[in-house]
């Protein structure tokens, strides 16, 4: 069947009716046609997208010994910050404000959210002594502010010995 409609004016009105409903029939065809190929290629499209972050999370997974994954974990970072600066995991994660604890937990915070991009400012909070995720917000707009805390030279030196 053509799409071709005839100028001439219809004999009668039901003759206008059939051709309107004959005109819209082939309208609804040709817009299920064409997203139904919309459809198909944003669906090969995610599938692969798909395809290839599963490749490249198998080939990431590969690359990443058990000693990265035990390096990445938010307490060890602690930890190890805390141990640059000469203070616990305890006093980090505690509730003083004294400027040396300050200090090392700033740096905490920017070394994990480094290490975790994607972690949550609430998943940071409860890592730190379930603090509030807007103290975590104030911290890291501070390190961005101030730069991030560097340890004292003679908890470095303390360190190294």
């Amino acid at each position: 069947m053509s799409d071709y409609v005839s100028v001439t004016d219809p004999a009668s009105e039901q003759e206008a009716v059939q051709r309107l409903k004959g005109i819209a029939s082939r309208q609804a065809a040709a817009a299920s046609r064409l997203n139904n190929s919309r459809q198909n290629s944003e669906a090969a499209e995610l599938q692969a997208r798909r395809a290839a972050v599963a490749d490249r999370v198998r080939e990431l997974a590969v690359m990443i010994t058990p000693e990265e994954v035990r390096a990445r974990d938010p307490r060890r970072i602690m930890t190890d910050i805390g141990r640059q600066f000469g203070v616990t995991l305890r006093d980090i994660t505690g509730h003083s404000r004294a400027a040396p604890i300050m200090r090392a937990r700033l740096a905490a915070i920017h070394a994990v959210r480094l290490a975790h991009p994607d972690m949550s400012v609430k998943r940071l909070g409860r890592n730190f002594g379930a603090r509030d995720h807007t103290s975590i917000l104030c911290a890291l707009r501070r390190i961005e502010r101030d730069g991030v805390p560097q340890p004292p030279a003679n908890a470095n030196m303390e360190a190294v010995q």
